[in-house]
């Protein structure tokens, strides 16, 4: 709850620093920023959860996840100091309800919020034509299912370190393709979790530009120190669509 808490107040501290009137005070500071807020991450979901001695199938494509969508918020934002370091911060969260009939006639309610926060160093090593950075950090995930009117509920959270790289080309006039990987988990949190993003960057105007490509994320955690062992193995992917604003 506590890492709800401070997540939270990130993300207010992080919209006030974005607000215009920052954005204005910075545009003769060595910073650049971008700002993607409410992305579109179009989720297909393949992989088992185990609760106890019950193990699920997470197979949903996303017209199931749509139809069924009870609320979703996105934002990523990066800042880059003299073209050689920064962080980039990027949030998910999605909430997804589902009715279900037992045999008796009875109806159950199932909620399933997966939250997903992530927190980057980056490392510029070599800019031109071709950016390529190094990046470092962490990302938690928080899960959380409820069934009414039973009730049950059970939730789950892990941190995973994670490293990887980006490379940038800008391969026309107003024209970029980002390709990004990560690796980690190293059973600090998962016992292995993979990231794979490949985006293309179209600049039309001088603050803003449309992103659009492909993310997937697995992830492969467990957790037995409880009577009730918990296991989740799935990977999410699917179409990326965003705006970037930039200044």
């Amino acid at each position: 709850m506590h890492k709800i808490r401070f997540i939270i107040i990130a993300g207010a501290i992080l919209a006030m620093l974005c607000t215009p009137s920052y954005a204005a005070d910075s545009s003769n500071s060595d910073w650049q920023f971008r700002l993607a807020p409410l992305y579109l991450w179009a989720v297909n979901m393949s992989g088992d959860q185990t609760i106890g001695p019950i193990t699920a199938p997470l197979d949903l494509d996303f017209d199931d996840i749509f139809d069924k969508l009870e609320g979703v918020f996105t934002i990523n934002f990066e800042a880059m100091h003299n073209n050689q370091w920064g962080f980039l911060v990027d949030f998910s969260w999605i909430d997804i309800g589902d009715d279900q009939s037992l045999p008796s006639g009875a109806k159950l309610k199932v909620d399933f919020t997966n939250t997903l926060a992530e927190v980057d160093g980056l490392y510029r090593v070599a800019s031109g034509e071709h950016n390529i950075d190094v990046l470092f950090g962490l990302r938690y995930t928080d899960q959380e299912t409820k069934v009414d009117p039973a009730p049950l509920k059970v939730s789950q959270d892990w941190v995973d370190p994670i490293i990887g790289a980006r490379w940038w080309w800008n391969f026309a006039d107003r024209w970029g393709l980002i390709v990004r990987g990560d690796i980690g988990g190293f059973g600090v949190g998962s016992d292995f979790t993979w990231q794979a993003l490949a985006l293309v960057d179209w600049q039309p105007f001088k603050n803003v530009s449309f992103v659009g490509g492909y993310r997937a994320l697995y992830q492969d955690f467990e957790d037995n120190s409880s009577s009730k062992a918990f296991e989740y193995e799935a990977t999410l992917h699917g179409p990326l669509l965003g705006v970037n604003i930039k200044w």
